[in-house]
């Protein structure tokens, strides 16, 4: 009898001696398990051709989804619903679209001083170290006179350049497999059922 309770203890301590080990592994990358676990659900949510404005629609434009819902079920052309779709969530995200491209360019815009600071000091650190020649001097007063210049023009061409790509269609999706080696997608949920 006695062994058979010492045994259970020994095996109860057993498992909470794993189950910790494990914990301490899924801790440090708990963050990241969470996130993908949430990209992982998010194939629920994935954008239809045809129903996408519908369905990812958000307060307070998915109001105007009462009046174009009777489109939608009564149109039977599945290339005209395709079109509409794709207009009206074009015209749907594009306030965000232009918040986030200001704030874009307002942060490049603050960040320019600092950039023309570090990119000065790094080209006389390249003189000073030694490494200098002729190249590296001319290349510091081309930077003192028309640095600016094109960090400013590098600013508006990233500004049209992520304004362009808001809506593109030329993006990659999202790959399996970058969990720490070792763990699981079960391994996640696991995680999430102790947190919670």
């Amino acid at each position: 009898m006695v062994y058979l309770v010492l045994n259970v203890l020994l095996l109860l301590n057993y498992v909470i001696a794993i189950m910790t080990d494990r914990y301490a592994d899924l801790q440090e990358s708990r963050l990241g398990l969470f996130y993908d676990g949430l990209v992982g659900s998010m194939v629920e949510y994935k954008y239809d051709s045809t129903y996408g404005f519908l369905i990812l629609n958000f307060l307070p434009f998915n109001l105007v989804n009462l009046l174009i819902a009777p489109i939608f079920i009564f149109t039977k052309n599945v290339l005209f619903l395709k079109q509409l779709n794709q207009w009206l969530t074009v015209i749907g995200y594009l306030p965000i679209g232009l918040i986030v491209t200001v704030i874009f360019f307002v942060a490049n815009t603050l960040m320019l001083p600092f950039a023309y600071v570090i990119g000065f000091l790094k080209k006389v650190q390249l003189i000073l170290t030694g490494k200098s020649s002729g190249h590296y001097v001319l290349d510091l007063v081309y930077f003192v006179a028309l640095g600016w210049l094109s960090l400013t023009l590098n600013v508006l061409i990233d500004t049209v350049f992520f304004m362009a790509h808001l809506f593109s269609k030329n993006f990659e999706s999202i790959k399996e497999g970058f969990l720490p080696d070792g763990l699981t997608f079960d391994d996640f949920l696991l995680f999430d059922r102790v947190l919670t």
